[in-house]
């Protein structure tokens, strides 16, 4: 665990004279169901907060404080464990500032930003003046997307002095960025590379306000320099310099495209769905009803929904599955598709290596359908994903997917797929026919209509129902 010490301008016990808000309003991540115990005689029912399935890690003989045993959870994997142990630790003794900073690492490490917000605001209400509790409140909020509420924190906090972490500068320049004020982002980027000048997140989101602000080469130049201190790419700066150039990627690294939906998840169905105007699903499911030129509810069949994120395509398709299976690289994501109750397994894993491994179908024989909606537009060549799927498809299998097509790239010399600005990628329809003869998959149906609207922009999907050839 990162533990976060309360620093020394606010020590503990000058905080803890500050007058709480009158009948605080019960928090439902510092205040456990169970009732609590007194601090001494903690251990004794501290297993009852423990998520039900957790291993014990003490004996009973064991001399671990609470606290201790918390952080061998959190130290042996069990975070879920451990947050259930500082929460109880907290809720028994809200004056214990070191107990709640551990709890809100253990949230963060989690990927529960939403609850460490919640806490980090009750706590407030008792220290309304330490910064620390300040700054990891604008992160918690930053991390949920809800910058127009991180931003004024930041905001308070930079007005008293310079961010104390590269961290939370790099924050506050992704806010300044997100709300198109460039000038200062700049101005805050450049002041804390001086100060971190190794720090790879300070050095990205540099980037990104040089490429907002037009400055491309300088944004490149950025770019390389994060790419130096982030040489796995965890970030994605190898995929800007890519738009920003000739160059392109084969495909989105997993763990940037992990990264990207595990905090897109919360908002993702929602934002897809009523701001993007977002159809891909349905327009996939009447494709696929006009190529088998029948209705095909209770059709029984097994579906394995390729990169599935929250269920949108599964919702759509869950009428005509026997058995439905999901794959997504986000355990995010995964986490609101498993919400639905329509899959019967749902797996983290690349879509190519998942087909691979897998069977396919319940009895090993092939899937009856494989469905990929809005999932190529992260994948750019797609000889290895439509080469895995020819060879598990039962002998009468469907494979239904979508593209973004790519316009202009059926002249003369056609292009055969694009990295757009937006980090999705573009396909060429001559480019898709040749891939799936190649891999002896025939085209069924092909069609094409407004996928979703980008920027007030129709963009123009290519709705596509391959089978096996001959």
């Amino acid at each position: 665990m990162v533990r976060r010490i309360p620093s020394p301008e606010a020590p503990h016990g000058q905080e803890a004279q500050v007058a709480p808000a009158a009948n605080p309003v019960p928090n439902p991540v510092l205040d456990p169901v169970l009732p609590l115990v007194a601090p001494e005689g903690a251990l004794t029912g501290l297993a009852a907060a423990v998520p039900a399935g957790s291993t014990p890690l003490l004996s009973p003989e064991a001399a671990l404080s609470p606290q201790e045993e918390a952080d061998a959870r959190f130290a042996a994997g069990d975070v879920e464990g451990a947050i259930a142990l500082w929460r109880t630790i907290v809720a028994a003794d809200r004056e214990d500032l070191w107990s709640l900073l551990a709890l809100v690492d253990a949230l963060f490490a989690g990927n529960r930003a939403g609850e460490a917000a919640l806490a980090l605001h009750e706590a407030r209400q008792y220290r309304p003046a330490n910064r620390q509790l300040m700054a990891l409140l604008a992160e918690a909020e930053r991390r949920q997307g809800r910058f127009d509420v991180a931003l004024p924190l930041y905001e308070a906090l930079a007005s008293e002095r310079p961010l104390d972490a590269p961290g939370d500068v790099a924050g506050f320049v992704e806010c300044l960025v997100g709300a198109s004020r460039l000038e200062l982002a700049l101005k805050e980027a450049y002041a804390a590379i001086r100060r971190w000048p190794d720090e790879a997140a300070l050095r990205f989101w540099l980037a990104r306000a040089l490429e907002e602000a037009c400055e491309q080469q300088k944004a490149a130049d950025a770019y390389r320099a994060c790419l130096a201190r982030d040489p796995e790419n965890t970030l994605g700066a190898a995929e800007r310099m890519a738009a920003l150039s000739e160059g392109r990627p084969e495909t989105l690294p997993a763990a940037f495209v992990r990264s990207l939906f595990d905090q897109y998840a919360h908002r993702f169905s929602k934002h897809l769905v009523e701001k993007l105007g977002y159809r891909g699903p349905a327009l996939l499911r009447a494709a696929l009803e006009e190529a088998v030129g029948e209705p095909l509810v209770g059709r029984g069949w097994s579906v394995f929904d390729l990169g599935c994120g929250t269920g949108l395509s599964g919702e759509v398709l869950a009428d005509l599955a026997g058995e439905l299976h999901g794959v997504d690289l986000s355990e995010r994501m995964l986490e609101e598709a498993a919400g639905r109750g329509i899959y019967k397994s749902l797996a983290a894993e690349d879509v190519v290596k998942a087909v691979e491994r897998r069977p396919g179908g319940a009895t090993g024989e092939g899937w009856d359908l494989v469905v990929a909606c809005d999932v190529l537009n992260y994948i750019g060549a797609l000889e290895p994903l439509f080469t895995a799927v020819a060879g598990k498809l039962a002998p009468e299998g469907l494979f239904a997917l979508t593209i973004e097509r790519l316009e202009g790239g059926e002249g003369a010399a056609p292009m055969d797929f694009t990295f757009q600005e937006s980090r999705r990628f573009a396909h060429s329809p001559v480019y898709l026919r040749q891939v799936a003869e190649a891999a002896g998959l025939a085209i069924r149906l092909e069609r094409f209509e407004t996928l979703r609207v980008d920027r007030n922009v129709p963009v123009i999907g290519g709705f596509y129902v391959l089978e096996r050839a001959g």
